[in-house]
């Protein structure tokens, strides 16, 4: 007997047993983690056996690796700039 026939032939009550027993197990508040562990282990196998790279490695998406360098100096540059403008723009802000 196959995994997938044994879980087809378990009916409402049968896994509300086996539901109460990992609950028992395991305890309320392990739980959560026990299906996030889960959930990452079936992403990362489907990620294996399908030859893609995992999500969130570089190279998903360029803008979103990309960094950029700025020095104190024009950053206060930048923000003297914008605040001279904005004055510029509106006179009445004093």
């Amino acid at each position: 007997m196959t995994v997938a026939n044994l879980l087809g032939a378990l009916d409402g009550p049968d896994l509300l047993i086996i539901l109460l027993i990992v609950l028992l197990l395991f305890g309320g508040t392990k739980l959560p983690h026990l299906a996030r562990s889960l959930g990452q282990a079936k992403r990362e196998f489907h990620d294996a056996t399908t030859n893609a790279a995992p999500a969130g490695t570089p190279g998903d998406d360029a803008e979103s690796t990309s960094s950029v360098t700025i020095t104190r100096g024009e950053l206060d540059r930048l923000r003297t700039a914008a605040h001279d403008s904005a004055r510029r723009t509106d006179p009445d802000s004093n």
